[in-house]
C-alpha cells in the first residue's frame, strides 16, 4: 500500500493545460480538438486489430503482477485478511487523507468561503480515529447507488477556488453500484464508512452501501457469470453505471432468452437485498449496441478504439465528479470493460505498466519512438495520462484524452481556458509554462 507524502495534485497541475499551437516544426497544427473523420473509431479501426492480444488467463496473470506489483495501491479483497488491528486502520484513514491530516488549517473553500478553524476541527475528529478498537472484524458490503469515495468524511466540497464545484479536492474516485467493499471503520456522525475497494480507499456515505454476510459479497465481490457495463454509462435498475462494472446474473428459467441482473438494494436497517431484473439474453455475438456484454469483450486493438470513442465529447468528470471520468479513470474504465485491472490514478498507471522512457529523448526520438507503438499505447506526463490512437493520412500521431484546461494563444498570449471535455487531439500543444507535450512527458508503453 503506497503512503502518500502530499495530497492529489489539483486540476490545473494534474490535468494538461493545453495550448493549439506548438513551437516544433515537427508537426503541423491541428485543429484543437479535432472533430474531423479522425475524430471516429472507424478511422483507426483495421482488420488486423481484431486479433486477441492477451487471452483470460494471460490477462488474469497480468492483473496478478499489476496486484503485486511494489508501487501498485490495488487490492485482491478476496484475498485480504478478515481482521485488522488499531495501528493499521489508523494508518490507512491517515493514508487515504492525501496529507490533509497534517496540516494545521488547508487553505481550502468550503463553498464560497474560506474553510474555517472550527469546520476544519470537525472534519478532524468526523475520522472518529480515537474510537478504533484494539481489534475490528471487516465488514462487508455492496455498492447500492453510484457513489463519491472522499478522503475526508465531509458533505459537500473543499475547492481551491471559490464554488470552484468541478473540483472537489476532497474526491478521490467513484464507486458503481453492485460493486462489493470491506468497511473498517464508521465517522462519529455515524453518515460514513471507510472502506477499501480494488482500486482505492476511502469515505463513501454510508446510505449508499448494503451489509451482508461474505458469501453474498462474494457474489459480487467475485462473480462467476455477470454482465459488463460496455458503454460509456448505462441506467440499470434505477441506477448509473459506468463502463467496466460488472452486474451478476442468472439465467431465467422461466423465459427463453432472459437473464436475471442481480440488482443490491439497501433494506430499512441497512442490509442486502437482492433484486432479480429481467433482460434480455445477452448476444454471443458481441452486439455492441447493447449497453451490457456477457463477461468481459476480447481484448483486442479494436476493441480499445471502440471503447475509447465511447465516452468522446463527454464532460470531463474529475475523481468521477458530474458523472463521467478524469483522464485515468477514463483509461482505466476502458481496459476494466476487457478484464484488464489498471490503478486509478495516472502516476500509479504509469508505475505498474511496462513503459519506455523517453525523457532523455530529442523530440525527433520521442515522436520516433511513440510511432512505434500500437493503439492503446498509454503516453504519460507528469499527473496525465493519453492514449495513442496511431498516426493518421499525414503520419501524424494522434491521442485522445479527458482534457481539462488548455492554454490558448489566439490572442497573441496564453490565456487559460477550460474544455472539460473527452477530445481527440493532436501532439501540437503547449502546457501554460511554454513547454509542449512532447517535451515534458516521460514515459509510453501498451498494456499487454
Amino acid at each position: 500500500m503506497k503512503i502518500f507524502t502530499a495530497r492529489k495534485i489539483t486540476s490545473v497541475l494534474c490535468t494538461c493545460a493545453l495550448a493549439f499551437s506548438f513551437a516544433s516544426t515537427a508537426l503541423a497544427a491541428n485543429p484543437f480538438p479535432i472533430m474531423d473523420e479522425r475524430a471516429s473509431a472507424q478511422y483507426w479501426e483495421k482488420p488486423e486489430y481484431d486479433a486477441v492480444i492477451m487471452d483470460t488467463q494471460q490477462i488474469a496473470k497480468y492483473n496478478q503482477s499489476v496486484i503485486a506489483h511494489k508501487d501498485s495501491d490495488l487490492f485482491d479483497l478476496d484475498l485480504l485478511p478478515k481482521t485488522y488491528n488499531r495501528e493499521k486502520i489508523q494508518l490507512m484513514i491517515k493514508t487515504a487523507t492525501q496529507g490533509y491530516i497534517d496540516e494545521e488549517l488547508p487553505e481550502e473553500y468550503a463553498g464560497d468561503k474560506l474553510l474555517t478553524k472550527a469546520q476544519w476541527q470537525q472534519a478532524l475528529n468526523n475520522l472518529n480515529l480515537n474510537s478504533v478498537p484494539d481489534t475490528k472484524d471487516a465488514e462487508y458490503a455492496i455498492c447500492t447507488d453510484r457513489a463519491d469515495v472522499k478522503l475526508m468524511p465531509v458533505a459537500g466540497g473543499w475547492y481551491s477556488e471559490p464554488n470552484d464545484i468541478n473540483y472537489n479536492n476532497l474526491q478521490g474516485a467513484i464507486l458503481d453500484p453492485a460493486q462489493g467493499v470491506m468497511i473498517l471503520h464508521r465517522s462519529l456522525d455515524n453518515k460514513f464508512a471507510f472502506i477499501l475497494m480494488p482500486d482505492y480507499m476511502g469515505w463513501i456515505e454510508l446510505n449508499k452501501l448494503a451489509i451482508t454476510d461474505r458469501n453474498n459479497w462474494l457474489t459480487y465481490a467475485d462473480p462467476q457469470s455477470f454482465a459488463v457495463v460496455q458503454a460509456n454509462k448505462a441506467y440499470i435498475g434505477g441506477s448509473l453505471y459506468q463502463m467496466g462494472a460488472t452486474i451478476p446474473y442468472t439465467i431465467n428459467t422461466a423465459k427463453s432468452n432472459t437473464a436475471d441482473l442481480s440488482i443490491p438494494v439497501r433494506d430499512k436497517d441497512g442490509r442486502l437485498i437482492i433484486t432479480k431484473e429481467e433482460y434480455p439474453l445477452f448476444d454471443k455475438a458481441q452486439n455492441f449496441d447493447s449497453p451490457l456484454h456477457d463477461g468481459y469483450l476480447p481484448y483486442t486493438r479494436n476493441n480499445i478504439l471502440r471503447q475509447a470513442f465511447r465516452f468522446q465529447g463527454d464532460e470531463y468528470g474529475w475523481g468521477g465528479q458530474n458523472n463521467s471520468v478524469d483522464c485515468s479513470a477514463y483509461m482505466q474504465n476502458i481496459y476494466k470493460s476487457m478484464g484488464i485491472t489498471l490503478p486509478q490514478d495516472a502516476d500509479d498507471q504509469e508505475d505498474v505498466i511496462n513503459c519506455t522512457s523517453l525523457q532523455d529523448m530529442t523530440i525527433q526520438q520521442k515522436l520516433a519512438t511513440i510511432k512505434t507503438m500500437q493503439p492503446g499505447a498509454l503516453i504519460f506526463c507528469n499527473g496525465h495520462v493519453t492514449m495513442y490512437l496511431g498516426q493518421d493520412k499525414n503520419d501524424e500521431p494522434i491521442i485522445i484524452h479527458a482534457v481539462s484546461s488548455y492554454g490558448d494563444e489566439t490572442s497573441g498570449k496564453l490565456v487559460g481556458k477550460y474544455l472539460r471535455r473527452i477530445s481527440v487531439t493532436g501532439m501540437d500543444f503547449k502546457f501554460r509554462s511554454g513547454k509542449s507535450f512532447l517535451d515534458v512527458i516521460r514515459n509510453t508503453g501498451n498494456v499487454q
